[in-house]
This record gives C-alpha cells, structure tokens and sequence, in this order.
C-alpha cells in the first residue's frame, strides 16, 4: 500500500478507503451474509406498517376473526424476522468488523516493529500505545457496531422513501428535497467535526504518551521530591485535552440540537405540503394514514439516530486516520537484496537460500574471512550536530577490537551503526569490502550478537527471554550451567534446566542487575553469532563476576570477532587493538601496552581508574567489592 505522508490530502484519504475496501473485502462471506440478514431485516420492517394498514381496513371491519388472527400472527411472524435478522446481522457484520481491526492491528504492531530508531526517538512508547491499543479499539467500534447501525438505518431510510413514493409522488419529491436539505448541512458540519476529532485525539496521545513514561519513573520522581513539577506539567496537558473534549461536547450537543430542530420541520412541512395540494385523497383510509405516518416515522429515526452516530462515527474516523498515518510511514533502514551466508557451523546457512541469492551471496567463516570496516565515517543524530567524525575503524578475524572514551564520546553510536540502527551520512560501513547496506538486514542482524548495557526482558518466563531468536543452538541443561557459573543465585529450577518455569516479573525485576546482566549474555550465546559486540556489558556486575563474564566470553566466543565498547578498561586489556574516542574522534589507537607507552588520554583515564579502584579497595574488602551501577 502506498500512501502520502499528507494525511489532510485527499489522496491520503483515497488510499486509506482504498484500503479498507481491500481488507473488507478478505470477509466477504460474512460481509454478504451480514448486509443480507440487513436487507431482511428491513423488509420485515418496512412491510410490518403494510400489515397494520390490512388488519385497520379490512380485518377488523370485516368482523371476521380468522382475517385478524391470520394478520396478527403474520405481523408475529414478521417480528420474529425482525429480531432473528437482527441477530444474525450484528453476529455477521461484527465479526467483520472484528476481524477487520485484528488484521489491521497486527499489521500496525508489524509495520511499529519494522521502524528504524530515528522513529523511536521522536514518538515517545505511549504516544505509540495510544495508536495501537485506544485508536484500535475506536476503530473497532466504528466497524463493529456504528457500520452496522448506519447500515440498516440507510436501508430504512431508502425503503421507507420508496414506500412513501408508492402513497404519493408528490409527498416523495417533498421528502426528498427536504433530505437534500438536511445532507448538505450534514456534509458541510462533518469537515468541521472530524477536524476536531482529530486534534481530540492527537491531545488524548499526548496525555496517554505523558502518563506512560512518567509512571515508568514514579521511585525517581518521588527519590528526587518532583511530584508536583510533574503533576503541574500533567496538568496543563490535561488542560489542553479538556478544551478539545468540550468543544467535541458542545459541538456534538450543538449539531444534534440544531439538526433536529431542522429536521423535524422539514419534514412536517413534506407531509404538510403533500396533504394541503390534495395529492392524498380526501377519502384516505385510516389504515393508509398509520401506514404514511408508520413511514414518515421511519424516515426521521434514521435521521434523528444519525446525528447520534455522527459523534461516534467522527471519532473512529479520526482515530483510522491516526492509525493509517502510522501505517503510511516506511523505515529509513532498508536492507539490501545480498545475503549473508555463514559456513563455519555444521549445518550451513546455505541450504536457506534459493539458488538466484546464492549468486550475490557474502560467504563467512567469521574465525577466519571477515573483515570489517569504518572508512571515514560521519554520523550525526540530528542535523550536522556530528557524533562520529572521521571514523576509520579496521578489524578482522577472530581479532578483539576495544573502543574506549568519555561519557558523551560517541562508543555506543559506532554499534548502532555496525547493527544499522541508523545509517551515517558520509562514509560508509562494509563487511569484507561489501557495504553493509547493500546486505540483507535481517542476515546482517543475526550474524552480530549484541549486549547491551540496559536489557529489556518480555514477559514471561526465562526460558522464553533467552531462547527469544529461535535459533536454540544449546540445550536448556547447558544455558542453566552457564547461568549458574556466572553466579546466578541459587535457583533450583534454574539448576535442574527447567527454565521455562523460572517467572520473569515486569523488567526483570525479580533479578538483580548484575543476574540481568549475565542472563543477557546467555541470550546471545544461545543466538550462536558470527561477531559479538560488548557495549558496556559488564557496568552493572561486579568485579569477580565481571572476570567471570570475561573468562566465559574468551571461551565461547574463540574464532568470532569482537567489538568490546568499556568504560572499565580492565576488560579491554588483553584487546588486539583499543580505538579511543573524545567528541567523535578518534585520538588514539593501538594495543594497551602502545597507549600506556604514551601520555595522552587512554594513559590518564587507565591511572585515574586505578586509582579509584585503589581508594575502593583499602575501603572494602576484596571478597565483597562492588563498583556502584
């Protein structure tokens, strides 16, 4: 699907119902069934008055009891269609509606998933949410029940017109001017509702968006005694919604005032019109008058009901709309149409691939053909404000690489753009003299492990957070040995390899930072990659554990490349070469035995960390010191 990012254009809007018709249209099974239990449901309505007419005219004058039981039961008969068709049509047309919105859900989350992290960094999560979740369910009552409703309310409409056509053509033409009247006014007051609706909604984000981050950090917001900064700033989001809530009050209440007072009128005036020019004979029946005003009744519920639906129909369009710009979007990031290949393990990735991509394939032995490179990169996460500047970076093989700074240096950058998280703006990233745009993303992804300083955990349990690639590459007894010696605490599930019983609780709160740490070790392990990137992998451990993390990645990681990005040098030491970056550039490089032989940065940082570690250890004994994450 292709869409404007314009969501005011009315190409925007042309594709957007383009699209819905197109995903209705998967259901048409149960869209046909629904529209024709609709259809019986208006002929069990519409000819109910004709009914009453017979039984007012004939059966009861007649004086025949049969004739009006016989009329009665099939006026019986008729309202048990009406109420059968109404079942059936709400089950059917719902169920479309339902699906609808399940379909179109999934395909958001999907098309959310799929966006690079420049998205991310301008759309806060709950903003996000409010798209996904509260425009989704407002989309699905649009579809789900107001649809339906608009539907058998057009069809009374139309039938009773006609019904009323068949009375008298006059009385039909002055019914007809008058619904003219009427939809104009609709048409034109509509623009103006579904404008407001939209800036309703975009300030209910706003709040949802505010209420979402903010919970996240209520320890910080009381440790730090801000609560009512906070609560000033929630307030005058709110305030902002408030405006917007009652003006969509005040207009709705307005518009359904107005259109009655103009509706009723009107259509008096019709009947008042075809009466007084004589088109209804002076001998009308009393049957046939119930039976045009039965009729007339039909014509102003639909109307006087659908200034009703209006302000639920407004909001779920405008909520489709908010959805549908989301689903406009397109990531930045796009892979490339070369994949990538590894031929180290004993089941090779190359029975994956058809023949026609094996051509163009990159074919890697990590341990032995990969070679990587940074050849003068500049990235900047907004504008020319650069992070990198001038990066060359060179490794290859099974080669440690260490990349060292201060806070603020640009580290963590060099990973997100070797994992393409972002693209850098001059220069260009390749993998064996390949650049890494022109690789398949997903491939590219899979063969790099990353660790990160923070991780995030699902839901769910342990064995679902560490086996999350799907690749399952060790058994459930060997992640449970590797967690238990890099000093889990004691856990008899973890111990017995039962680690889909272990409970993971929101964040991994359960776990200690340091335990969150080692598990996301596990986790890229269990993924087999080809490179291994360390972003600050052991800040939140301490020290025995940080040796242990770096005995067990020396181990399992033998033949595989490694990018280690530390604060602590002590993990880089034995690093085949450490590039140190201030403000984006490189200012040093060469092994740590080079860079203490000099007296530039990495010498001053590597003393003063010494010396912190001396002053923390004449204060704690070594058995128990712990550096403060």
């Amino acid at each position: 699907m292709s869409l404007k990012s314009d969501s005011n254009s009315s190409g925007f809007r042309k594709a957007m119902i383009s699209d819905i018709f197109k995903r209705v249209f998967q259901y048409r099974k149960s869209l046909f069934s629904g529209l024709s239990w609709t259809a019986l449901f208006v002929l069990a309505q519409i000819f109910r008055p004709v009914i009453l007419k017979y039984l007012v005219d004939t059966g009861i004058p007649s004086g025949d009891f049969s004739k009006v039981l016989n009329t009665s039961i099939l006026y019986g008969v008729l309202l048990i269609v009406s109420v059968i068709s109404s079942y059936n049509q709400v089950r059917r047309l719902g169920e479309v509606g339902v699906r609808f919105i399940a379909d179109l859900k999934s395909d958001l989350f999907d098309r959310v998933i799929s966006m690079d992290m420049a998205f991310f960094s301008i759309n806060p999560s709950g903003s996000i949410m409010a798209r996904l979740e509260s425009d989704s369910e407002q989309v699905k009552e649009l579809f789900s029940a107001h649809v339906i409703r608009l539907f058998t309310l057009a069809g009374i409409f139309l039938m009773a017109a006609v019904a009323i056509g068949t009375v008298s053509l006059q009385l039909s033409f002055a019914f007809s001017i008058a619904t003219f009247l009427i939809l104009v006014f609709l048409r034109r007051a509509m623009g103006y509702v579904r404008n407001l609706y939209h800036s309703c909604r975009e300030a209910y984000k706003e709040v949802s968006g505010f209420l979402a981050e903010y919970i996240r950090g209520i320890p910080t917001i009381q440790a730090f005694r801000v609560m009512a900064p906070v609560a000033q700033k929630f307030s005058r989001l709110n305030s902002v919604k408030y405006v917007f809530d009652r003006k969509v009050s005040l207009t709705n209440y307005s518009f359904i005032a107005f259109l009655r007072f103009l509706t009723g009128p009107l259509l008096y005036s019709a009947i008042i019109f075809g009466l007084g020019r004589g088109h209804i004979p002076s001998t009308i029946s009393v049957g046939t008058l119930i039976m045009v005003f039965e009729y007339c009744r039909f014509l102003f519920e639909p109307l006087y009901h659908l200034t009703e639906e209006i302000a639920y129909m407004q909001n779920g369009f405008a909520s489709t709309q908010r959805i549908y710009e989301y689903m406009a979007l397109e990531p930045s990031i796009r892979g490339g149409g070369r994949r990538v290949v590894r031929v180290d393990r004993s089941t090779s990735d190359e029975s994956a691939i058809s023949a026609d991509e094996r051509d163009g394939a990159l074919f890697l032995d990590p341990g032995k053909n990969l070679v990587v490179r940074f050849e003068d990169v500049w990235f900047a996460y907004r504008d020319e404000e650069w992070v990198l500047q001038g990066i060359n970076i060179d490794f290859r093989g099974a080669s440690r690489v260490g990349v060292v700074g201060p806070s603020g240096s640009g580290k963590t950058t060099i990973a997100k753009l070797l994992l393409r998280f972002h693209d850098p703006q001059k220069g260009r990233i390749t993998l064996n003299g390949i650049d890494i745009r022109e690789l398949n993303l997903t491939d590219l992804r899979s063969f790099m492990g990353l660790i990160m300083q923070d991780q995030f955990f699902f839901p769910g349990t342990l064995g679902e957070n560490i086996r999350i690639s799907g690749r399952n590459s060790r058994t459930d007894q060997e992640i449970a040995s590797l967690l238990m010696d890099l000093g889990i605490s004691s856990n008899a599930l973890i111990e017995s390899g039962n680690l889909d019983e272990v409970i993971v609780a929101e964040r991994g709160s359960n776990f200690s930072s340091g335990e969150r740490q080692i598990i996301s070790l596990a986790r890229v392990f269990d993924r087999d990659p080809g490179f291994l990137i360390m972003d600050e992998a052991t800040a939140f451990v301490d020290h025995g554990t940080e040796r242990d993390i770096c005995r067990i990645v020396s181990e399992m990681a033998s033949g595989r490349g490694q990018l280690i990005i530390a604060h602590r040098l002590s993990t880089i030491l034995d690093a085949n070469i450490i590039y140190v970056l201030k403000s984006g550039v490189i200012q040093e490089q060469g092994t740590h035995d080079e860079l203490m032989a000099r007296t530039g940065l990495y010498r001053k940082m590597f003393e003063t960390q010494m010396m912190t570690s001396d002053k923390s250890s004449d204060q704690t004994p070594d058995s128990v010191q712990v550096e403060a994450s």
